[in-house]
């Protein structure tokens, strides 16, 4: 993820590191500790107001905005019911040993996935990245480069990777995911690009649900 340092001056709300991933602060308050106090509240809401000061403090020396300050305990010990309210069980389709969900693409359209925890990346099929393109959900500036990627009809499309803005699973949303084309008419997998960015995501196979927590 790219950082941004205390003098940039943003179109769009930043979007906060880890451990504050999916939560943003207004332009220009990036090395704002009471803007950072308050995301951090917000995402960990049993956190108690120490460890958000020292987690601020920390999170500001992270960005370039303040003196040395030593990382906090991990976020991730927080008591068990604030962990607790933020763990969800997504049902899972099942072919043979083939698992999918499905994800809602930069709040707009679900499209089913099968679940590939050995990919690296999420994977669009190329005709579903030209029609997200043709419907305005995907736009030429979320390429991450302008490598042209020639299909088997002679389409081509700039890059063959690419950033969604925005990945729906049940509640849990991930930002700005690498993303792959794949062949078309091929699977849309949901890789470690997406599944990477929660405490844990394990699959119960005895219920067919995928289970994720922050």
């Amino acid at each position: 993820m790219l950082l941004l340092g205390c003098g940039a001056v943003p179109q769009q709300p930043l979007t906060l590191p880890a451990p504050l991933e999916g939560e943003t602060v207004e332009q220009g308050q990036l090395c704002d500790p009471r803007a950072l106090t308050q995301a951090i509240t917000h995402k960990y809401p049993s956190i108690d107001p120490a460890t958000a000061h020292h987690e601020t403090n920390h999170l500001l020396y992270v960005l370039g905005c303040g003196p040395p300050a030593p990382a906090p305990p991990s976020l991730a010990a927080l008591s068990a019911p604030g962990l607790k309210a933020q763990e969800e069980e997504i049902p899972l389709g099942r072919q043979g040993n083939t698992y999918s969900v499905t994800v809602l693409v930069n709040g707009i359209i679900p499209i089913p996935f099968v679940l590939d925890t050995g990919a690296a990346d999420v994977l669009l099929p190329a005709d579903v990245v030209f029609t997200l393109l043709r419907t305005g959900t995907l736009h030429s500036s979320d390429f991450t480069s302008y490598r042209p990627y020639i299909l088997a009809d002679g389409r081509e499309l700039p890059s063959a990777q690419f950033k969604i803005r925005e990945l729906k699973v049940g509640q849990h949303t991930a930002r700005n995911v690498i993303s792959g084309v794949g062949r078309l008419g091929s699977d849309a997998l949901l890789g470690q690009s997406f599944l990477s960015r929660f405490g844990s995501a394990t699959i119960d196979y005895k219920r067919n649900v995928l289970v994720l927590s922050r």
